[in-house]
């Protein structure tokens, strides 16, 4: 199973996630990342839906959307209290 990622800020991402294998050593995860600034959308496109073919998937290939996590408002970090002169 492949998943591309394209709500990413800077690259286009795509997961391939190797499962079903007998021994672990046959199930794996491998990664690929392409620099927007030099591979544009349409490019990026054609090379998956070449990959996709290759694969023999069998149903269109779609981008994926990365989960956008909530910004937490607080931390763990107690605020530095003045020092004043005496």
């Amino acid at each position: 199973m492949s998943v591309a990622f394209d709500n990413h800020p800077t690259h286009w991402l795509l997961f391939n996630f190797f499962m079903g294998g007998d021994t672990p050593e046959k199930n794996g995860l491998s990664f690929n990342a392409w620099p927007k600034v030099s591979t544009p959308r349409a490019q990026m496109l054609d090379q998956l839906h070449t990959m996709a073919k290759q694969m023999r998937a069998n149903k269109p290939f779609t981008f994926s959307q990365i989960p956008i996590l909530e910004e937490i408002e607080s931390s763990n970090q107690t605020a530095a209290k003045e020092m004043t002169a005496s």
